[in-house]
């Protein structure tokens, strides 16, 4: 499999785009590199900057914008097309210069590359978008900025770049089958300082509109752009691209940003129309983009899994950081194991690593576990001790431990997770809080039913099969209702949690100290932990009605505490425990 990066630029520096660092960022995936490079103002070093890089895999195309004056924004397209029509493989990664890639995502992008190398059926990629403003702590999540946009392309089957090359179509106009990816294009055009943001605005407005019309536009502006209030817009709390650290450094004008207050002219997401949109979008519809420009098709039939190890991405996924750990308690049974795999494989958001803590199991798990080496993005970390009984508390925390996640999901063994349980929780992490989901707990008769081809084809999640067919009454924690747990947790701020779904950041587990590792024996651990979120003042977010789960019936041994260990475990006056992961 060949891949091909290929871009189109002109006065890049002068742009003060972020080229190298672009390049940089999807450059080791690439077998060559192509760049329609226009011909630039005498003083511009673009081709400088590129050449920097030492890399053979880049091969420029000169070209000269000899059409600007008719084409206007259509340039643009026309450059790109130039750049696609060069290059030689299996798939084509389209990349605007101020587009970086993160390399967390590297190895998951060419796995699905891998995968749908020879189903024609899938023409291209789609990304999610992060539009960064003002400076890198900032983005938008807004209906206005498109959200999602193809970036790979399946080479030779005709698509052109279209309109002011933000996206593609195929050349009779018909839309792209494209493959939903979960992973993110952070977009940097709007990080400047505000003087170069407003050079930059200037030449943008000359090739769209003319220097005419563009003289009459900025006439009366001052030599700073007005990034308007910073207050609107999502804090960006994750890791930043390592390509990008340098720039990242340089950031000097935070100072001339600005909180609060109103812009003299009002942005698109400054409008009341678009803010309402993107609330019922994002709050409501779980991010569904509607009404809106979408040039594409997304295969819906095309579930992320991988059925068969894939080498290419192994080296990668072992040197680099997953955004998100999800620890699975066991003890043996090997079968309900197989099933939570499987389940894990067909995850919309793919880019996690599994971690076992193994409360001493058998050769089974470890036969198990090696029956899927290979089969997920990050390689699967096994953490064990010897049998001594019921010490999950302790290997937990061995496990949590070694995560190398910033975000950390816990589920038990015995738990079947909904294809969109993963994504559910990361969407809704909050630092300093806790999510606490719950389960559909299946009786005795219907979970012998349950078998791979109920989980393999996601019929397990027909939360008809299940409603009066549970232990509990738990059938309703079978529906997806996005739009339940906002309202519930606007009144509390207290719910339960569950040691077989509960999230949160490492950082805020490692500052309760984990479990308390003097619990042994079934019950009581989550009676404890719960107890020290709340002496922690942590809230604790309820996901009752998203991050769906199925639990297997098992027979279980009574709970062994007395009413004394009971009030002893429950009745806390600090977050920190001394018996935990630290041993003071």
């Amino acid at each position: 499999m060949k891949i091909s990066g290929f871009t189109f630029v002109r006065n890049g520096t002068k742009m003060d785009y972020p080229m190298k660092e672009a390049i940089a960022s999807i450059l080791p995936i690439c077998d060559e590199f192509v760049i329609a490079l226009g011909e630039g103002d005498t003083d511009d070093t673009t081709r400088e900057v590129i050449l920097s890089l030492n890399s053979d895999k880049i091969r420029i195309i000169d070209t000269v914008w000899d059409q600007l004056e008719t084409l206007r924004s259509g340039i643009y397209s026309q450059q790109t097309n130039i750049a696609l029509d060069n290059c030689t493989g299996d798939w084509c990664f389209y990349i605007q210069l101020d587009e970086v890639i993160h390399e967390k995502y590297l190895a998951g992008i060419v796995q699905q590359c891998s995968r749908f190398l020879h189903d024609t059926n899938v023409e291209g990629f789609l990304f999610n978008y992060k539009h960064f403003w003002g400076d890198y702590d900032h983005y938008f999540i807004n209906h206005k900025w498109y959200p999602r946009e193809v970036r790979i392309l399946r080479n030779g089957i005709g698509a052109r770049s279209i309109g002011d090359a933000q996206s593609f179509r195929m050349c009779d106009g018909r839309k792209l089958n494209v493959v939903h990816l979960p992973f993110d294009v952070y977009h940097y055009g709007y990080v400047k300082h505000p003087a170069q943001m407003q050079a930059k605005s200037l030449l943008a407005s000359i090739n769209y509109r003319g220097k005419e019309k563009t003289e009459e536009l900025f006439a009366g502006k001052t030599a700073l752009f007005d990034y308007g209030p910073m207050s609107l817009l999502a804090k960006f709390n994750e890791t930043y691209p390592a390509v990008m650290k340098d720039r990242i450094n340089q950031v000097d004008w935070k100072h001339l940003l600005r909180e609060t207050g109103r812009s003299s002219v009002p942005f698109v997401h400054e409008k009341v129309k678009y803010t309402i949109i993107t609330f019922i979008e994002q709050r409501m519809l779980r991010g569904k983009y509607y009404f809106g420009y979408r040039p594409y098709k997304i295969l819906k039939s095309k579930v992320f899994r991988t059925s068969q190890p894939i080498d290419c991405c192994s080296a990668e996924c072992d040197s680099s950081q997953p955004p998100v750990s999800i620890v699975i308690a066991v003890y043996n049974r090997p079968d309900t194991l197989q099933l939570i795999f499987e389940s894990l494989v067909r995850q919309s958001m793919p880019n996690f690593e599994i971690v076992i803590a193994d409360d001493g199991s058998g050769e089974s798990i470890r036969e198990c576990i090696s029956d899927w080496k290979g089969r997920f993005f990050y390689p699967i970390r096994h953490v064990w001790h010897e049998d001594s009984g019921f010490r999950k508390t302790i290997i937990v925390n061995q496990a949590i431990s070694a995560a190398r996640g910033e975000y950390v999901i816990c589920i038990d063994g015995d738990a079947i997770p909904h294809h969109l349980f993963i994504e559910d929780h990361v969407r809704r992490k909050e630092k300093g809080a806790v999510l606490a989901g719950r389960r559909v707990m299946i009786d005795e008769k219907r979970s012998k039913l349950v078998g791979y081809e109920l989980v393999r084809s996601g019929k397990i999640e027909n939360p008809f099969r299940w409603v009066f067919r549970t232990e509990y009454k738990t059938g309703q924690y079978g529906f997806r209702l996005p739009f339940l747990d906002p309202m519930r947790n606007q009144k509390r701020s207290d719910y339960f949690v569950l040691g077989s779904n509960f999230s949160l950041y490492k950082s805020d587990f490692l500052k309760l100290n984990g479990y308390d590792e003097r619990i042994v024996g079934r019950g009581m651990e989550d009676n404890n932990l719960h107890a020290r979120i709340l002496s922690a003042k942590m809230p604790i977010r309820s996901i009752s009605q998203v991050a769906l789960q199925y639990h297997l019936f098992h027979r279980s041994d009574p709970i062994p505490h007395d009413d004394e260990t009971v009030k002893q475990f429950c009745s806390v006056d600090s977050g920190w425990t001394p018996f935990g992961i630290v041993k003071e």
